[in-house]
């Protein structure tokens, strides 16, 4: 195996981050303001909105 370089470092610290950052969007997808049915969810928040993104983080994460 190699030896990790600057670079691996740099990329561990920028996944740290954006985990970090994803608190917001984990807190609010568990909370009672999360719909689970699709057309329900995008009624209410439409693509573009705050609570869209908040999913579409989660999902593009894990």
């Amino acid at each position: 195996m190699s030896k990790p370089t600057n670079e691996d470092a740099t990329l561990i610290i920028q996944m740290a981050q954006l985990g970090t950052t994803m608190n917001s969007a984990r807190s609010w997808v568990w909370s009672d303001k999360f719909i689970p049915e699709y057309a329900d969810f995008t009624k209410k928040y439409p693509h573009g909105s705050e609570e869209y993104g908040y999913v579409m983080q989660i999902l593009g994460w894990e």
